[in-house]
């Protein structure tokens, strides 16, 4: 009969110890779903503008794409800065021109690659308007950044060889295998402007025109009551020039 209290202790302890495994267990999970749910999910690649080339009697498509580039934090982040200390940010934002067939956009081939980090904190907000075009001669074409923070633009303009293969789309761009990624590109020309108006806006949308000797730049400002402007850039001398609105030839857009 003493056997009993024994026994009923034992059966006790089992079963606190299964009580609280199952605590743990749901800890655990609930944990890892906070974390999932905090952990910021990465939207798919977006199209932002494609041009149309003919090449060997085939029609192919240039397109400038958007991708989103994971955070990093913490030691991660630090290591990266202790590695490449001329940098102020790690990039958050990937556009890529990849020639495909036309009739199929989501894979090919990329011919070119930037790699940005768009502050969406600081105020005047910081905007990013890109955009593509083909030359006049359809020999080359051509890619244009711009970043506004209020009044302050900065317009960069890069030459993209879509006869070069420099990896395959769609492509993976892990932020702690930043070193693997592939080379970025510079541009051929640069300009800081500050622009004029009543309120603090800076330009949210571009249309790029090529011309002969030129490439037109136009800019749709943030503020309706701004008035819009217009850049040309000579790609001989790589020498910028600003139009007046009413100075714009009949090819660009209105």
């Amino acid at each position: 009969m003493r056997a009993a209290p024994n026994i009923l202790r034992h059966l006790i302890g089992l079963l606190v110890l299964l009580l609280c495994s199952s605590t743990v267990a749901a800890a655990q999970e609930r944990g890892q779903s906070r974390a999932t749910s905090a952990r910021p999910s990465m939207e798919s690649p977006k199209i932002l503008a494609t041009v149309v080339r003919r090449s060997g009697g085939e029609t192919r498509a240039l397109t400038l794409w958007s991708q989103e580039i994971r955070e990093l934090t913490g030691s991660d982040l630090l290591r990266y800065f202790a590695a490449h200390p001329e940098r102020t940010s790690f990039p958050n934002t990937a556009y890529i021109v990849v020639d495909s067939a036309y009739t199929d956009l989501s894979k090919g081939r990329i011919v070119w690659v930037d790699y940005v980090y768009r502050d969406l904190t600081i105020r005047p907000q910081q905007i990013w308007s890109p955009g593509i075009v083909l030359s006049a001669s359809g020999q080359d074409a051509y890619v244009v950044l711009v970043k506004s923070i209020g009044w302050q633009v900065n317009l960069m303009i890069y030459k993209t060889d879509f006869d070069k293969e420099i990896a395959s789309f769609p492509i993976e761009l892990d932020p702690l295998k930043s070193s693997d990624w592939l080379r970025f590109a510079q541009p051929i020309s640069q300009l800081n402007k500050t622009l004029v108006g009543k309120n603090v806006t800076g330009i949210s949308k571009i249309d790029v025109v090529a011309q002969r000797e030129h490439l037109l730049i136009f800019g749709e400002r943030d503020d309706k009551d701004s008035a819009p402007v217009c850049f040309r850039f000579d790609l001989d001398t790589k020498q910028w020039a600003e139009l007046a609105w009413q100075q714009l030839p009949p090819s660009a857009p209105r």
